[in-house]
């Protein structure tokens, strides 16, 4: 078997091989135990038909808004893209987790929670339907987010590096 045929994941989606363009499929921040962010958010991203999704935060101490990327996910670009549009970010700013909302530029935000230095969000960018997610759809990725939510505070990987939860 050669080594491009190792990991392709056409084989679990029933796809078959072919000469296409492959794609991308990039991993930003995915260092030590953020590396568990994985599976949840790429099961997000596939359930949404995004090609792009990430853990991402705003600060609560900064005047300009701007979103920070913690982990990313990225079916479409490599390098990962990091520039974050806030939009559907800003609409959950006086939420209460667990919330959600999609706009209608394919942006999908899921709020997980706050610390003292800011809020933290599943988002994913790209949706293929154009339209929120609804019934089992719904209750499944808020589920997904649920899983970030527990990684985020309860492995403590929210917390700001150097901490001991936060290196590799």
């Amino acid at each position: 078997m050669a080594d491009d045929h190792v990991i392709d994941i056409r084989r679990y989606l029933g796809q078959s091989p072919s000469g296409e363009d492959e794609g991308a499929f990039a991993v930003w921040g995915g260092g030590g135990e953020r590396a568990r962010f994985a599976l949840p958010l790429w099961r997000a991203i596939y359930l949404v038909g995004g090609d792009w999704g990430g853990i991402v935060s705003l600060s609560k101490l900064e005047t300009e808004k701007v979103a920070q990327p913690l982990f990313i996910l990225d079916l479409k670009q490599d390098p990962a893209r990091t520039v974050i549009p806030t939009e559907s970010l800003r609409l959950l700013q006086n939420e209460e987790a667990p919330v959600l909302v999609f706009t209608m530029e394919q942006e999908l935000a899921v709020l997980l929670g706050e610390s003292d230095e800011g809020q933290w969000f599943l988002q994913i960018l790209g949706g293929s339907s154009g339209t929120a997610p609804e019934g089992r759809a719904r209750e499944t990725l808020l589920f997904l987010a649920g899983e970030c939510a527990g990684l985020l505070f309860h492995r403590e990987l929210a917390t700001p590096v150097p901490s001991s939860a936060s290196t590799p």
